[in-house]
């Protein structure tokens, strides 16, 4: 007998065998069920079309200004972002779940501090088995966007590397009115 508990431990075998039967496994791996996400101003202030404004932001020692979306397209719902630009097109849900945008590439969005942030996760090249990713996150205020992003590469065993080659930067756009 278990002094303790007062029981013989065969009931705690009963219990968790009970929960298995009245709980399958299988309703266990389906994760979660995700919370939806609350549309505030800082999520539905990006509806639009931005225009890139290289006069303005701080660019990082290794980014070319060729890499940078001279026009982005977005619009908000309670679906997800839905964004138009060079680098990416696609409707990305706010909790997170990765979509492919091509092949090697995926993609996905969430908030941070309530902005929105998009990750991008690209197969590097020469089968090292490593991910570049880039992570930018969107930030307006009143007329003008700046992403601020920043790339970093994930190794096979899941270990980041330090913001590879000083990757940081903000980009600045400015939201495109209608005429």
């Amino acid at each position: 007998m278990d002094h303790q508990t007062g029981g013989d431990g065969k009931r705690a075998v009963f219990v968790v065998a009970a929960a298995l039967v009245c709980c399958p496994v299988g309703s266990f791996a389906q994760g979660i069920p995700s919370i939806p996400v609350t549309l505030t101003d800082k999520i539905t202030s990006l509806d639009g079309v931005w225009i890139y404004d290289p006069t303005k932001g701080v660019r990082g020692s290794c980014d070319l200004a060729d890499q940078n979306d001279r026009i982005i397209r977005m619009g908000v719902s309670p679906q997800g972002v839905n964004i138009e630009s060079e680098r990416i097109t696609k409707l990305l849900p706010l909790d997170g779940s990765p979509v492919t945008v091509r092949d090697k590439t995926v993609a996905s969005a969430a908030l941070d501090a309530g902005w929105l942030a998009i990750t991008i996760r690209v197969v590097a090249p020469n089968n090292r088995g490593a991910t570049n990713v880039h992570r930018d996150v969107y930030v307006v205020s009143r007329d003008q966007l700046t992403i601020w992003r920043n790339f970093t590469i994930e190794w096979p065993d899941g270990s980041l590397s330090s913001t590879a080659c000083s990757y940081r930067q903000a980009l600045v756009y400015q939201r495109q009115r209608q005429p």
